[in-house]
């Protein structure tokens, strides 16, 4: 969860328990947009403010809407809606020559930060919901009044149509992490400075499990947007860009271990507080609950490598015998020892033996949110839930304060 919060101009507030207590209570919603150079830099005049008491009532955001979602590559998008009577945000280049620079606050590819708050009394409180680039811009005007509706998308934007040149390749234990630095250098992506990306240094695995156990080839015309996605998801790595627009990863090996960052629950306190839960909807399935894993690796051509593991407890509720042989096979030439087809196994059996619970939510907005979060969702009477759930779909609304979260909780068959 975002921490940082600031005032309408920038100065980073001392005790942000004023803005988390706040949104407990009654409140006012505000937001503002700030358009940013390529260095992420503020320009000169580069707010508009959704209400404020100094801000020109023609530079105002009608509607707009943040998508969160960790199981895309590009985090966060979206959706918004500008007042503009005086044209000041219709996209336009110089001399109205279509070959001409691009003039004015808005045009496409244009990188905008969003902040969404609220008021405290007269002082406004906010944090950033994501730094994105202009992907459409549609101009509507109508009877001499007229509406500009902006759609966007994360800086991983940068890397959606990036390929290799030519074949790149590197050697088998090569850390994970020179692999994505790489990656993201070759892309344009801040490397450096205050916005530079941030790499986990997965310092509570093993040494072997930080680095490749084969040689990694990319071939040409292959996409690094794309490859760097599915290398991280196999390496069980988390990889997006901050609300700021820097680039992060974070271990995601042990994320059951983290620890609730907020608290949504239906009963409100005497002091006018309330839980900030609307409604709820829980749902469980077992797709992806396997009780017997194989693995077999054939890198060794003198020998093939296995590795089992199955359930056979005598008193689990997940054993072959109580709910039948589901069996998992993986069979990979990547593989040649035993240890590496232990670890396989190991990793294998996180990932495949576990029953899923979704729970859908919707709640009084809780900007500061973000995706992959721990929270406590607490509903005893008729939903029966009190427990930790990680943040996988939410949105942010700029401009009222409805909120909608899908969340899981991945109860693994060992705890069973």
């Amino acid at each position: 969860m975002w921490r940082r919060v600031i005032d309408k101009d920038g100065n980073v507030i001392k005790d942000n328990n004023i803005f988390f207590e706040s949104l407990r209570r009654e409140h006012q919603v505000a937001s503002f947009i700030e358009m940013l150079d390529t260095d992420l830099k503020e320009i000169p005049d580069g707010k508009i403010f959704s209400k404020h008491s100094e801000n020109d009532l023609t530079n105002v955001i009608s509607d707009g809407n943040i998508d969160v979602d960790t199981t895309r590559a590009t985090r966060r998008t979206g959706e918004i809606t500008l007042l503009n009577p005086e044209a000041e945000f219709t996209p336009a280049t110089a001399d109205f020559d279509s070959e001409g620079p691009w003039v004015g606050k808005i045009y496409l590819n244009r990188i905008v930060r969003l902040y969404r708050g609220l008021y405290v009394g007269e002082q406004a409180y906010y944090v950033p919901v994501g730094t994105l680039m202009i992907d459409v811009c549609d101009v509507l005007v109508e009877q001499n009044m007229s509406l500009v509706n902006l759609t966007l998308s994360d800086r991983f934007k940068m890397m959606t149509k990036a390929q290799w040149g030519y074949p790149k390749s590197y050697p088998k234990e090569t850390l994970y992490n020179d692999i994505i630095f790489d990656i993201i250098d070759s892309c344009g992506v801040q490397t450096s400075g205050f916005y530079g990306a941030i790499l986990d240094g997965l310092k509570d695995r093993s040494v072997a499990d930080r680095k490749t156990n084969v040689k990694i080839t990319f071939e040409q015309g292959e996409n690094k947007g794309d490859k760097l996605k599915e290398l991280t998801r196999r390496w069980n790595i988390d990889a997006y860009f901050d609300p700021l627009g820097v680039f992060r990863t974070e271990d995601r090996l042990r994320p059951r271990d983290k620890a609730p960052v907020w608290n949504f629950h239906a009963e409100e306190s005497s002091d006018g507080r309330n839980g900030m839960l609307v409604s709820i909807r829980r749902s469980f399935n077992d797709d992806n609950l396997y009780n017997h894993v194989v693995i077999i690796g054939t890198g060794n051509k003198k020998k093939v490598i296995r590795a089992v593991r199955r359930d056979e407890r005598p008193y689990s509720k997940t054993s072959i015998a109580r709910i039948g042989d589901r069996m998992h096979i993986f069979e990979s030439d990547k593989i040649s020892t035993q240890a590496e087809a232990n670890r396989a196994l190991n990793r294998a059996w996180d990932l495949r033996f576990q029953l899923s619970e979704e729970i859908e939510l919707r709640t009084i907005s809780n900007p500061a949110l973000e995706g992959d979060d721990v929270i406590r969702i607490t509903e005893r009477e008729k939903a029966k839930i009190d427990g930790k759930y990680r943040l996988q779909r939410f949105n942010i609304p700029l401009v009222t304060s409805l909120q909608t979260h899908q969340a899981v909780n991945i109860i693994y068959g060992d705890d069973l």
